[in-house]
């Protein structure tokens, strides 16, 4: 009968919760050490992305969807930024489109307008799309877009110059002529748009930007100026990227 043989089954199958598997243990431990490491990333003084990832998910409710761009921020976001509820971290994959952010949030805001909605930028990829917001002021949609400005596809920077040496990056930071460095205003061509816009400089300024960006009520940037010195820049490395290594650097292998 029905009834034997789930007893039978019972009698086999020895009765433990998962907490007691030992896999669990060492996971749990792992964890622990993952997040002192990023406790000490972003508990100095400097404006870094590290650090505005953290006092967003503070300000964030848990439910919020978090929609990561290409590069640094894709990395971070996957490293650094807890999802507590399924289907609530959209990334743009493994081909990592750049200008994924600001139309996915779009997206992501339709389809659950209950909900907070933020996409987080690199300046590179924003520059790429940014004219959605259009879209979103025009459809009243709105999302916050946070922008990690740290000015320059720094992403590649930092992989070339830890693959090839240091300065051996080329075209991979934005400067003028004279070699100073040159970002546009995202914060003032966001407000052209109509969006609710601040461009943050000191960290003092970061946790109530986001906040009256978050409360505003309609599309909303906020353009954070990050340091932009590695390893502050990025996450840490796992695996191996499968780039050549030149001759000169045959200790990296």
């Amino acid at each position: 009968t029905l009834e034997s043989i789930l007893h039978v089954i019972q009698s086999l199958t020895p009765r433990r919760t998962y907490t007691e598997n030992e896999y669990y243990k060492e996971f749990q431990l792992l964890r622990e050490e993952w997040m002192e490491e990023l406790e000490k990333r972003s508990s100095h003084d400097l404006l870094t992305s590290h650090r505005v990832l953290k006092e967003l998910r503070e300000l964030l409710r848990r439910d919020a969807i978090v929609i990561s761009d290409a590069g640094w921020t894709q990395i971070l976001v996957s490293q650094e930024f807890p999802a507590y509820m399924p289907r609530t971290q959209l990334s743009s994959g493994g081909f990592s489109t750049m200008g994924f952010g600001v139309p996915a949030a779009i997206g992501a805001k339709l389809a659950s307008p209950e909900r907070q909605v933020v996409a987080i930028e690199g300046d590179g990829s924003f520059i790429m799309t940014n004219e959605e917001l259009a879209t979103a002021i025009q459809h009243d949609i709105p999302i916050v877009v946070v922008i990690l400005n740290n000015v320059g596809w720094v992403s590649i920077r930092d992989l070339l110059d830890l693959t090839f040496g240091p300065g051996r990056n080329i075209a991979t930071e934005f400067k003028k002529k004279d070699g100073t460095l040159y970002s546009p205003n995202l914060a003032l061509l966001s407000e052209a748009y109509g969006c609710h816009s601040e461009r943050v400089e000191k960290l003092l300024d970061l946790r109530p930007a986001l906040k009256r960006a978050l409360d505003s009520g309609k599309p909303a940037v906020v353009e954070i100026m990050v340091d932009r010195k590695y390893p502050n820049t990025g996450a840490k490395g796992y695996g191996w990227w499968d780039v050549p290594v030149p001759y000169y650097l045959r200790n990296q292998l």
